[in-house]
Formats: C-alpha cells, sequence, structure tokens
C-alpha cells in the first residue's frame, strides 16, 4: 500500500511548544502564579524549520489549544512578554506554528467541502429495516463487503428483523442465510450471543452509548462508531480499510492503527464536517482512492492529495 510522503504539509511538529503551551495551561488550571515559561522548555526557530520535515506528525498535545481560537489569543497576550521579546526566536517560532496549523485546517476544510458539494448528505450501503439490523448488517459486514453483506441479508431481513426472531431461527437456520459471507460460522455464533443479551440487558433495544456496545460480541470499535453515528448522529469517525488508506494517502493522518488514525481524524476535522466525515471517505476510498489502483485522474480532491503530488513529482 503506497504511503504518503513524509514532509506531508497537512501534518506538523512543534512538540516542545506544545509542552510549554501544556505546561502554560496546567498551572492555569492549578491556580498557580507562575505563568513563565521556561526559556530551555521552547526550541529555537532553526531546531524547528530542520526536524519539520523529519518528523510531521502533530503533537497530540497542541491540538486541543490550536482548535480553540479565544485560546491562541489569550496566548498571544497572556504569555510573560519579556520572556517572548527577550528571546525572538520563541515568538517568531510561536507564529510559525499558529501559521502552519492555519494552512493545514484550510487545506482540510477545503478537502470536506469538495466531497459535500458532491455529495452533501452520504449514506451507508447497507441495507436495513431498523436499528437492529443495521447492528447485525456491520458486524456481518467485518472483512466482507456491503454488496455481499446486502446480498445474504435481504432474504434474512424480510423475515427475522428482530432479536427475538433471529434467536428462535438460531444458530444453524441463521448460517444458512449468511454462508456466502466471509466468516460466516464466528459471525453466526456472535449475532446468536447478541441477540441473547440485547432481550435479557437492553430490552431488545441497541445501546446508545460507545461503552456498552462494545461489550457485545461481535462489537469492535469500528462497528460501535459506526452504529452510532449512522443511527443516533453522534459524530464519530468509523476507521474501516477504506478510512484508514485515503486518510494517509492524502495526508491527513500518520498513525499505523485504526484506532490511532481516528484520533487524528477527530482532531483534525472540524465538527461542521464529522457527522459525514467518515462516509465521505469511505465512498472516495471505495470508488475513486482504490486500494490497488487509485484513480486519481478522476479525483476532486487531488489537488490536495499528497499521494497525488508525490506521483506527478516522480513522473
Amino acid at each position: 500500500m503506497s504511503q504518503p510522503p513524509t514532509n506531508s504539509p497537512l501534518i506538523y511538529n512543534c512538540g516542545n511548544v506544545g509542552q510549554s503551551l501544556k505546561t502554560f495551561k496546567d498551572s492555569r488550571n492549578s491556580g498557580s502564579d507562575n505563568t513563565s515559561i521556561s526559556r530551555n522548555s521552547t526550541p529555537s526557530l532553526v531546531k524547528i524549520i530542520t526536524t519539520l520535515p523529519e518528523n510531521p506528525h502533530i503533537g497530540a498535545s497542541l491540538v486541543p489549544f490550536m482548535n480553540n481560537t479565544t485560546l491562541l489569543f489569550f496566548i498571544s497576550f497572556s504569555i510573560n512578554l519579556k520572556l517572548l521579546f527577550s528571546n525572538i526566536k520563541n515568538l517568531i517560532c510561536l507564529i510559525l506554528f499558529v501559521t502552519l496549523y492555519t494552512m493545514q485546517a484550510e487545506i482540510v476544510n477545503k478537502i470536506f467541502e469538495v466531497f459535500s458539494k458532491n455529495n452533501e448528505n452520504p449514506k451507508t450501503e447497507l441495507v436495513y429495516k431498523n436499528n437492529f439490523t443495521l447492528l447485525v448488517a456491520v458486524i456481518l459486514s467485518a472483512q466482507a463487503t456491503d454488496v455481499s453483506v446486502n446480498l445474504a441479508t435481504k432474504s434474512l431481513f424480510e423475515i427475522y428483523d428482530t432479536p427475538e426472531k433471529i434467536l428462535g431461527l438460531g444458530e444453524e437456520g441463521l448460517k444458512k442465510y449468511i454462508k456466502s459471507i466471509g466468516l460466516f460460522n464466528s459471525k453466526a455464533k456472535n449475532v446468536i450471543a447478541l441477540c441473547q443479551i440485547l432481550i435479557s440487558n437492553y430490552d431488545s433495544k441497541v445501546p446508545n452509548n460507545f461503552e456498552e456496545l462494545v461489550k457485545l460480541p461481535g462489537v469492535g470499535r469500528k462497528t460501535a462508531n459506526v452504529v452510532l453515528n449512522c443511527l443516533f448522529g453522534l459524530p464519530t469517525m468509523a476507521v474501516d480499510t477504506h478510512v484508514f488508506r485515503v486518510a494517509k494517502r492524502i495526508g491527513l493522518a500518520k498513525g499505523n492503527t485504526p484506532e490511532a488514525v481516528e484520533k487524528e481524524l477527530l482532531q483534525i476535522i472540524d465538527g461542521k464536517w464529522l457527522s459525514h466525515a467518515h462516509h465521505w471517505l469511505i465512498l472516495h476510498g471505495r470508488y475513486i482512492c482504490k486500494a490497488r489502483k487509485p484513480d486519481c485522474e478522476i479525483c476532486p480532491i487531488k489537488e490536495y492529495c499528497e499521494y497525488y503530488k508525490s506521483a506527478t513529482k516522480i513522473i
């Protein structure tokens, strides 16, 4: 799988500056009068410039600060002025980081503006009848395509669309409907166990919070996030293989695990896009930014994509 170049302009690191800002905020929260920042805690401008291309990750500690414009202004006026102006490098470093972050945020917004313009209200491609059938469909979709799941559940959900009905069907009966789906044996076992728990503990209703969902058989982090987003409208980020690939190719994330990418995306994507963001990324990965051969020529966001920029430079 192709990786985005390590000098992606979408992702930056000023780690020591982030730690300084965190120290500053912690001192405010603790009620301490000492709001000065150690001169040694802030890197020189030369160090920032030389290390950015080598280590482009955005410091996680910075994001909570940078998402709050008000806090930026507060920092500008509240941090010890004598310290800032006695060492001009520190001031320039802070300005540099703010500038880079602003550029990053603008690019991310442009990407999702394009997605929104092309598909204002994206939906899951899984076919379902109610909350329960969506939960089952998402469980069945693990390591399978939505198309294969829809083919298998079409006749299943016509008759068996509640926990009680599927429990009555039994594990062996369920297997007959879903045998065309990968891992159908273990999935059938999980769905039957799921039905028992929903009936016993949740009055046959699908829980609407993450902690309860991930306790259910066959429900992992991705499945829980899909359910919370699709059924309850929560701004979650479900990272499947498509989201993982697209986020890294474009340059939105650098994490090496789905959970790490999820956290990065939640930090970098503006809240106004989050209710649809994972659908846009999934559909983009499914139909344009494909795993083996991305169709860059018809990609509507190629001008912002680090993978495309790198490929065209090589050519």
